[in-house]
């Protein structure tokens, strides 16, 4: 049980802020407005009913005394007139009557005094022989003095009867919420301003006549509360309990962890270490902890780092990002205790202790993996080195086979001028020979005419002879010439492809005839290209003798057909040989450098790799291979024509 008596802790708040006071004023202020509201409505009626009257008055005096007035005036009864008029100002509220006739003489009976009037004016005019004579105006003034201090009281009757009314209302609404409401308050309030949470508090109980209210709703629930709250109050204290048990736990677990792992750990704190384990101290040639503790990370680093940075700068500005950002991981250079250098990998991790940072560094011995570093990175410079002397060679071999093919087409070109140039030396000796004896026939004078028509028929016959051959021969050392100066220069021109692939066909002549292979070529005569003519021949020389090395065997018959044609930007050549084809395991090897399955007949494995080269890398093009074995082999080659770009 707790008492309902209030008073001390009700001083404590202020009056201005108290339930009842506000209650007091509020219902004062609004009692106030509806009273005069209320007194101003009726008022506004006395008023305007007082004015009725007023106008009542009037209407008596035009019904009652109007004619008579006229009468009066017409017979000029001046005494009558008078009697007339005095009788209207006894009227109440009349105060005064003025009668002005039509000859501006002015009678009057009464006063008006009072600035608070209201006048009406009466036309007086006399009906005589059917016609209305004017004979003046009467002008008859009420008095509102009357009427404003009946109002007057009845303000101060009204007011002081609504203000009694009032305050009697508002005093009596603050004793109902004193008793009613607030002593409970009061009293649910000093209740719970000393709640407390041990056992043999008593419920919070209320001094009330009529139970099961408002009120009582709130100590109800007030009661639940302090119980809920005690409830919940042990089971936080067992958690509590509970969690400190576990954080002690832990905290053993991460001692343990922390001081007997394997890895060396550092605590430090304000640029100096604070704490490490037993691996740090064996890690950096200390027999002690305390030999650690207090030192910063230039005293166990030497003076630089090997980037030649200060190890003091260098540990500070780590230090810092790894606070600015969480963590941080890098490698770094850490000196022993007896001096010895060695390389680690550190972490750097932020911790929070209690609203200060604090830095946990994990140290790694990393000086076996730089050692095996540092020989992987010999091992690379070694490969590296071997890997160039590779490549200068492979170019070596390339250019050799470039040379060899060079050299191949100069020994089959000279095989074909041989012919020719033969023929044009026999027939000019045998010409030569005929002549001498035709000229000293012709000296003696035994030259007849049959012997003569005879010798220019033969001149005739062998000057052509040796011309064909001659010419020949001429045409086979110019398309040579012009091969083998585009194959040993590397320059873009503008060329018809037709009439160029036909001088490379040409230059393969002695290499052909040898074989019963069959040369297709299958090109609009209009096709221009901008390339690398050199490129282009050989492409296809090696592509040519490729098909004759390693398609055909010696004696088998068959074709090499060449097809070209534009494709948008891009002239495409497809290359068939009707020779044994490629087998599917090989088909993928055939560009690689050094592979070849005629080796033992002097392939060197660097044909296709050299056209691949040049389509791809010179010529900016592609090339594919489809074959299957015994129904031949074909070329995909696209070459960009750059005329658009020229």
């Amino acid at each position: 049980m707790i008492s309902n008596d209030s008073s001390t802790n009700s001083k404590s708040i202020p009056r201005k802020n108290r339930i009842s006071y506000r209650l007091v004023l509020f219902t004062l202020f609004f009692s106030s407005i509806i009273t005069f509201v209320i007194t101003f409505i009726q008022l506004y009626m006395d008023y305007q009913e007082g004015i009725k009257q007023i106008d009542n008055q009037f209407k008596l005096v035009e019904s009652s005394y109007l004619a008579s007035i006229k009468q009066s005036i017409w017979v000029y009864d001046s005494e009558q007139l008078k009697l007339q008029m005095e009788g209207m100002v006894s009227l109440p509220d009349i105060r005064q009557v003025k009668v002005k006739l039509s000859d501006d003489k002015i009678i009057e009976i009464g006063e008006n005094k009072n600035r608070s009037t209201i006048q009406k004016e009466f036309r007086l005019n006399f009906l005589h022989n059917g016609r209305n004579i004017p004979l003046g105006t009467m002008i008859v003034s009420a008095d509102l003095e009357n009427l404003y201090e009946y109002i007057k009281t009845k303000i101060l009757v009204i007011i002081l009867a609504q203000g009694i009314k009032t305050f009697l209302t508002a005093f009596f609404i603050l004793f109902l919420v004193q008793y009613l409401i607030t002593r409970h308050l009061s009293a649910i309030a000093d209740y719970s301003r000393n709640i407390k949470l041990q056992d043999g508090q008593s419920p919070l109980t209320l001094s009330k006549q009529v139970h099961h209210d408002e009120i009582d709703e709130v100590a109800t629930s007030i009661n639940e509360m302090q119980a809920l709250i005690k409830k919940e109050a042990e089971e936080l204290e067992q958690r509590i309990k509970n969690r400190t048990a576990e954080l002690s736990s832990q905290k053993k677990i991460f001692e343990q962890l922390f001081y007997d792992a394997a890895d060396a750990f550092v605590i430090s704190e304000k640029t100096s270490f604070s704490d490490c384990n037993e691996a740090a101290v064996k890690l950096l040639g200390f027999s002690d902890r305390s030999q650690l503790l207090g030192k910063t990370a230039a005293d166990i680093s030497p003076p630089k780092q090997p980037d030649c940075e200060d190890s003091f700068e260098k540990s500070k500005r780590l230090v810092q990002e790894a606070l600015a950002t969480g963590q941080s991981h890098f490698e770094w250079m850490l000196k022993r205790h007896n001096g010895e250098y060695f390389w680690t990998e550190i972490s750097l991790t932020r911790i929070d202790v209690d609203g200060n940072d604090i830095v946990h560094i994990t140290l790694r011995d990393i000086s076996e993996r730089k050692a095996l570093q540092e020989a992987n990175e010999l091992k690379s410079q070694q490969l590296e080195r071997r890997y160039n002397q590779l490549k200068e060679t492979q170019n070596q071999l390339i250019q050799a086979e470039k040379m060899a093919a060079l050299g191949e087409m100069v020994a089959g070109v000279a095989h074909e001028i041989n012919t020719p140039v033969g023929v044009g030396v026999t027939g000019i000796t045998y010409l030569t020979e005929y002549t001498q004896r035709t000229k000293k026939l012709f000296a003696d004078q035994q030259l007849s005419k049959s012997q003569f028509e005879e010798y220019l028929q033969t001149a005739e016959e062998v000057s052509n002879s040796v011309y064909f051959n001659l010419e020949s021969a001429a045409k086979l050392i110019a398309s040579f010439k012009k091969i083998a100066v585009d194959q040993s220069q590397e320059s873009k021109s503008h060329f018809m492809l037709r009439s160029y692939l036909e001088e490379i066909l040409l230059s393969l002549k002695s290499k052909l005839k040898k074989t019963k292979i069959k040369v297709l070529l299958d090109c609009d005569d209009n096709i221009q290209i901008y390339s690398d003519p050199g490129a282009i021949a050989q492409i296809f020389t090696n592509l040519v003798i490729n098909s004759l090395m390693h398609g055909f065997k010696e004696g088998d018959q068959g074709y090499i057909k060449i097809q070209v044609y534009k494709e948008e930007q891009n002239v495409v050549i497809h290359y068939h040989d009707s020779g044994k084809g490629i087998a599917k395991a090989v088909l993928p090897k055939i560009f690689d450098p050094f592979f070849t399955t005629n080796r033992q007949a002097g392939g060197t494995g660097l044909g296709l790799n050299i056209i691949f080269n040049i389509i791809n890398s010179q010529l900016g093009g592609s090339i594919a291979a489809e074959s299957e074995l015994g129904k031949g082999t074909d070329f995909f080659i696209k070459i960009p024509d750059m005329s658009e770009f020229d």
